[in-house]
């Protein structure tokens, strides 16, 4: 009797196991007819469903909508330049006005969609929250005057938002886009949300404009992704995005971007793009100098590096020896050698060194008045009298002396003896025509010592910026 009973109940326990899934599903999807939305768009009522399965093709062209003019077209028109028939039917001659509110939550679309060459005003919403798009999705063109929500969407086919006006937020946080996703030439006037979306083919941005912030927090790119000449006016977030293949920022215009743990195998980007607008990261500077140097861009490598060490000398102490390095040593380098990518700046050091020992070696000066008498006589010109009054300068005790000369205690020495004599001393070439007297010789010994420092960093820097791999 025991065993009848548990037999029982365990029989009873499988078939209600068994069957909640099938009653779950019945429950939560109920099929609705594209027909039917398209009715209710037609006659301006609001659209507002959840968990349902939209069978047949959902298109807007198979209704009768009020239309006005299309600005892009026409501006294409008068533009001047060349655009097929296809391209320009693409924009639509006129747009369609939808007067509804559509909303719709967690439903499946089986068949396409087109929503293209529309306009939602202002005072009508459009939210498409976790929804399934089976087959290609179309919102070219059209224009979202309210916000424009897709948050967890699911597109299974082609996705295309082409030239597509979102003048509130638009919100694709959480969405999977398994083919490709086209957003060229879109505009977003406020806050576009894109963390943590997933692009499995390719995500092309192409001449988009972000009129806010533009948030691409943890989203993962399958394939290539282009941002080529797209303007973020605003923030842009990229912070621990990953990029599995290229992406491309070539042309793009920053105001502030984040690449704080963003993961890429090649950016494609000038530094005059980052330059004034990337928020400082170390490893972030690291892996864009690897990145421009891999890809030949030995220029924006150097000035990235140079950029780098900038901001760590910043954040340095003044403590002689701490353990993260000193900031004496840092501005030394910065002024010498512009951190080993700036060679001339130790050639144009090594030039002021020169020319300030030029005057040490000439002594101190000594001034005197000149014959004024002369200068104020009548036949004297204006000019002469004036130049008549400014001292002359004499340079009595040089420092050096010729050694052709050496019992001459007189002998003259001329700024460019000086120079000369300089410019051998801190080459270290010393040919011995001329000789330092005894209270000069410590300064001929300095600047030996500092030319041969300073020829010694010109010489590797130089190497470093000319011998690329």
């Amino acid at each position: 009797m025991k065993c009848q009973k548990l037999f029982f109940w365990a029989s009873l326990s499988f078939f209600v196991l068994t069957s909640m899934p099938v009653v779950c599903l019945a429950d939560e999807y109920r099929e609705i007819q594209a027909s039917e939305i398209l009715n209710q768009i037609e006659k301006g009522e609001d659209v507002n469903l959840t968990n349902c399965r939209i069978i047949g093709e959902l298109n807007l062209n198979e209704i009768k909508l009020e239309n006005i003019p299309n600005p892009k077209y026409n501006e294409s028109l008068k533009s001047g330049y060349y655009y097929s028939e296809g391209y320009l039917e693409s924009h639509g001659v006129n747009i369609k006005i939808i007067k509804s509110n559509i909303v719709i939550r967690n439903s499946i679309f089986e068949n396409n969609l087109d929503f293209s060459n529309c306009l939602f005003t202002k005072s009508f919403s459009f939210v498409f929250w976790e929804c399934t798009f089976g087959s290609f999705a179309d919102f070219s063109f059209t224009t979202f005057g309210d916000s424009a929500n897709f948050w967890n969407s699911i597109f299974g086919d082609s996705a295309s938002f082409k030239g597509c006006t979102f003048g509130d937020s638009a919100s694709f946080s959480g969405c999977t886009f398994d083919d490709s996703a086209n957003f060229m030439k879109s505009t977003f006037g406020d806050y576009a949300d894109f963390t943590d979306s997933t692009f499995g083919d390719s995500a092309a941005f192409v001449f988009a404009t972000f009129g806010d912030y533009a948030d691409f927090r943890y989203s993962t790119f399958g394939d290539s992704a282009f941002f080529e000449e797209v303007s973020f006016s605003n923030t842009s977030y990229f912070q621990w995005a990953n990029f599995d293949d290229a992406v491309d920022f070539s042309g793009t215009l920053f105001n502030e971007v984040t690449l704080n743990g963003t993961e890429f195998k090649e950016m494609r980007v000038s530094w005059n793009s980052l330059e004034n607008s990337l928020v400082f990261d170390g490893p972030t500077y690291v892996k864009l100098i690897q990145n421009f140097r891999s890809l030949e861009q030995f220029e924006d490598a150097d000035a990235a590096y140079y950029q780098y060490r900038k901001h760590c000398q910043a954040e340095k102490s003044w403590t002689p020896f701490s353990k993260e390095g000193s900031k004496w040593c840092d501005i030394l380098m910065w002024f010498t050698c512009g951190y080993g990518v700036k060679p001339f700046r130790a050639f144009y050091l090594g030039g002021l060194i020169v020319l300030l020992f030029s005057f040490i070696y000439l002594g101190f000066p000594t001034a005197s008045w000149r014959n004024r008498e002369n200068a104020e006589s009548a036949q004297k010109s204006i000019i002469k009298t004036l130049l008549s009054l400014i001292p002359k300068i004499d340079w009595s005790n040089p420092g050096i002396s010729r050694l052709s000369d050496n019992n001459d205690s007189n002998q003259k020495v001329t700024f460019w003896d000086s120079f000369y004599f300089s410019m051998v001393t801190f080459t270290t070439v010393g040919y011995g025509d001329w000789y330092p007297k005894d209270n000069f010789r410590k300064w001929v010994m300095f600047e030996g010592f500092l030319g041969w420092v300073t020829l010694g960093l010109f010489l590797v820097t130089l190497t470093n910026v000319m011998m690329r791999p």
